[in-house]
């Protein structure tokens, strides 16, 4: 009991981070390698489904932006840039996921088919090329979430890049609470793999075919620019 009133912060957090291994080290490397190359051919192969989604959404809602940006926390903590396709009117109020009540009212006409079948994620394929976000990875959070953050910081989470897809969304997606996603994140750091990360993009193919683990309670903050 002694030893742990001693302990800082600091040392808690440290004594409670993952350590990667050299192999996975090294892993990290060759996926980077991957994430770009699959993210190039994906891009020239999915332009058809970018160009209908993008027509789309301009016909439905001529006034609105077909790309919606936001600020997300990436590697090592630092905040970058994701994209999306829009799928919620401009001026939607800035809530959180759990705070949002009312998402139909705000939804576009092409937004909940998009966010459905998780289109609208398509554009964070050009985040996989500039190497800020992984094919496969803990999600990237808002800035706000400070008690997933603190959690994720706790266990060494933000020591890999936050990815389009991960272990939490084959696993409950917007139905888990953040102490199950955090776990999820966790379990990903420390079992990080290439045969994971296959395992991982299979599962998600599934769930999206059969829309599995979609909640309609989502908001996107609104970042003008």
């Amino acid at each position: 009991m002694e030893d742990i009133a001693n302990c800082t912060l600091e040392d808690l957090v440290r004594e409670n981070q993952i350590t990667l291994t050299q192999t996975q080290k090294n892993y990290l490397k060759i996926k980077r390698i991957l994430d770009f190359i699959i993210s190039c051919a994906a891009l020239i192969l999915l332009s058809p489904v970018f160009l209908a989604i993008a027509v789309c959404i301009k016909c439905t809602s001529p006034k609105e932006t077909v790309i919606f940006k936001q600020k997300r926390i990436g590697q090592f903590g630092q905040p970058f840039w994701i994209y999306k396709f829009r799928s919620m009117k401009h001026g939607t109020p800035e809530l959180g996921t759990s705070e949002f009540k009312n998402a139909e009212k705000y939804i576009t006409t092409v937004g909940k088919f998009i966010r459905k079948t998780s289109l609208d994620e398509l554009p964070q394929l050009f985040c996989c090329i500039t190497g800020t976000m992984s094919i496969s990875g803990p999600r990237p959070l808002l800035a706000r979430e400070d008690e997933i953050h603190f959690l994720r910081n706790y266990y060494g989470v933000y020591q890999v890049k936050p990815g389009i897809t991960g272990l939490a969304q084959i696993n409950g997606r917007d139905q888990m609470g953040i102490y199950d996603k955090v776990r999820w994140d966790r379990t990903y750091v420390r079992n990080i793999s290439l045969f994971l990360d296959i395992k991982i993009l299979w599962k998600t193919a599934l769930k999206v075919l059969k829309s599995e683990g979609f909640a309609d309670n989502y908001s996107e903050d609104i970042h003008k620019s």
